[in-house]
């Protein structure tokens, strides 16, 4: 077993005000969860950096003669998504169009007979993906 401290959710600041909270939660949803950054605190960009770090020495890891066969991550929703996101190469309007998956959800990736990686199952959109800069 490894901690893996870059592997936490979100920092959204030290809230002490609940309007300010219920506020910046409205701020976030119609700004988008991945750009928005929170008073005192990150953006979705900040956390999917840090997992891309995490990836980097995770890739590294495979090659040690003692890596075992299978990894297991425990982490939130968002850093979940974000995960996927940064492994899968999903654009920004994908990660958006994504729902957390539930408490205690799992995602599983599985290699396939071509070497690729798949999710056993797919994160549940709450809306179809639009691309960003699009005016209509």
């Amino acid at each position: 077993m490894r901690e893996e401290p870059r592997l936490r959710e979100q920092d959204w600041g030290n809230w002490q005000d609940r309007e300010d909270v219920r506020l910046q939660k409205a701020y976030r949803d119609a700004y988008g969860h991945f750009f928005y950054r929170f008073a005192q605190g990150e953006s979705g960009a900040d956390v999917y950096d840090r997992v891309g770090a995490f990836l980097e020495s995770l890739y590294r890891s495979f090659e040690a003669p003692d890596h075992p066969p299978n990894v297991l991550l425990v982490t939130h929703g968002l850093t979940m998504r974000l995960f996927c996101m940064r492994w899968f190469h999903w654009t920004v309007a994908d990660f958006e169009s994504l729902s957390n998956p539930g408490n205690a959800e799992t995602r599983v990736l599985q290699l396939g007979e071509d070497g690729r990686y798949r999710l056993d199952r797919p994160f549940e959109r709450w809306r179809t993906p639009e691309p960003y800069g699009r005016t209509g």
